[in-house]
């Protein structure tokens, strides 16, 4: 007699993993009022997209675990979802459809829902959609990495940064062949204004509904909210009082109690009875002199915007530049350096670009001790030089431009006469020998000129408990044939 068997299918649609950028935050929460747990699995994905400044959000991406046609989706089946907005915004929560070429995976793109348009709900309360295929509302915006370097995406009939209905990609002839990777729901993108949180509590996706509830991997990720102890005041949610009552002498607090609160007694978190003798082991601040006495207790990671170590300076062909020093003696933990490349020279460098060199020492003074932690080399390919059609004002995104046309995902360096007002811009889609259009508008106004693109950015975050100095150095001698080039250096610091 054969044993009897039983396999047991993954979902098409993989448990939510939560990922946020810039000042928005995406947090697992499951402490609410009886309207939220009412909904849904009883846990919530809460986004928060923050101060918007066209780059801030919080998203819930669903991995694709099957094939599915671009052309199937939201075909006969429903797809639609569910959130609670904690104020009214100018947006809702949009879905971003993410999609490749199954025989050639460097090429990709994401469709996006707007998510300002008339039908996503934007109002304090309950909100729910159910994506409609005939409504014009989808962008979307690609490349092709085939050859190394991210390329324009061609092919389709559809053009970039454009708005489409769904059936027109689902009827496209690049993109109805195209299948779908993950599928994520987003609050965010919004120019200006402050976003709240967004509680998203439902999720159905072609047909099936995903529950929103964080995997086991997603619980012990090095990066999830879950993996330490968190007392977050969020708006929509009150933690309440939380006390640490009665601890005896020779009591050991071992790990990590992050609040994050920057003001003692506005959500007052309070540490009662400590007595002589108790040891506080690990990443806990205590406003407290006296044992046994009661006082407030304020605890916050402090980040600090460093004086820019390297401010935009232009750097000669065969010359070298020398950040000033990061003094790392005190109580600093964590450093992200922040490094801008521009070339300033439209032919190409031979051999080797520029390199960026992080220096660190073991001595507060010297010059004997600086040693080599990490290094970034920039490209050495010519420069698309751009031409602008006039002055361009400080927040604009729409560039009026030449003949010549950057691809989507250039960086431009804008080098102004006045090189403190010199900047870097992404460009998000384009308008062959017309026009460009910008992540984010201009800081500054920039002249009517010629403008290279292969603008660099390198970032590295650096665990400085063990480091006395950093600097960093550019070495723009590396190559046989060297350019002039442009860069700048910043730093965050965390204590």
């Amino acid at each position: 007699m054969s044993v009897p068997t039983r396999r047991v299918l993954d979902p098409i649609y993989g448990s939510p993993i939560l990922r946020a950028a810039n000042n928005g935050t995406a947090v697992w929460n499951k402490i609410n009022t009886s309207s939220q747990w009412q909904n849904g699995t009883g846990w919530q994905a809460c986004l928060t997209g923050g101060v918007q400044t066209g780059d801030d959000w919080g998203a819930a991406f669903f991995p694709v675990n099957s094939d599915v046609l671009v052309s199937d989706f939201n075909a006969t089946l429903t797809t639609q979802w569910k959130y609670y907005m904690t104020a009214t915004q100018t947006m809702g929560v949009n879905i971003v459809i993410w999609v490749h070429d199954p025989n050639n995976l460097s090429k990709r793109a994401e469709i996006t829902q707007i998510g300002g348009n008339s039908l996503l709900g934007k109002t304090l309360g309950w909100n729910s959609h159910k994506l409609l295929n005939t409504t014009t509302q989808f962008v979307w915006y690609g490349e092709d990495w085939s050859g190394g370097s991210a390329a324009a995406l061609t092919g389709s009939d559809l053009t970039s940064g454009t708005q489409y209905t769904w059936n027109q990609f689902r009827a496209d002839k690049l993109f109805s062949n195209y299948v779908i990777y993950r599928v994520s729901l987003e609050s965010g993108w919004e120019a200006s204004g402050t976003f709240q949180s967004v509680w998203v509590t439902e999720a159905m996706f072609n047909g099936q509904s995903v529950p929103i509830i964080p995997s086991v991997s997603e619980i012990f990720a090095a990066d999830s909210p879950l993996a330490s102890v968190i007392l977050r005041s969020n708006t929509g949610v009150d933690i309440g009082d939380v006390d640490v009552l009665s601890i005896a002498a020779g009591t050991n607090l071992i790990g990590k109690v992050g609040i994050d609160q920057a003001t003692a007694n506005a959500n007052e978190v309070v540490v009662k009875s400590i007595t002589a003798g108790s040891n506080l082991i690990g990443k806990f601040g205590i406003d407290q002199t006296t044992p046994g006495t009661t006082n407030a207790v304020a605890v916050t990671a402090v980040k600090t915007i460093q004086t820019e170590l390297k401010a935009i300076t232009a750097v000669a062909a065969d010359a070298q530049s020398i950040s000033s020093t990061l003094d790392l003696s005190g109580n600093i933990k964590q450093a992200t350096i922040l490094i801008d490349h521009a070339k300033d020279n439209s032919a190409a460098s031979v051999g080797q670009g520029a390199e960026y060199v992080v220096q660190v020492s073991e001595k507060a003074t010297g010059n004997d001790t600086w040693r080599a932690l990490t290094s970034f080399t920039a490209a050495i390919t010519a420069p698309t030089v751009i031409t602008t059609d006039a002055e361009e004002a400080a927040g604009q995104t729409l560039i009026e431009i030449g003949a010549t046309t950057p691809v989507v995902g250039d960086i431009i360096f804008w080098k102004n006469a006045t090189i403190a007002n010199s900047e870097w811009s992404n460009v998000i889609a384009i308008s062959a020998g017309v026009s460009c259009t910008l992540e984010s508008g201009l800081t500054n106004t920039q002249a009517q000129g010629t403008y290279n693109t292969q603008g660099e950015h390198f970032v590295v975050t650096i665990n400085t408990e063990s480091i006395t100095r950093l600097r960093v150095v550019c070495n723009n001698t590396k190559g046989t044939t060297n350019r002039a080039i442009v860069w700048r250096v910043a730093a965050i610091t965390v204590v």
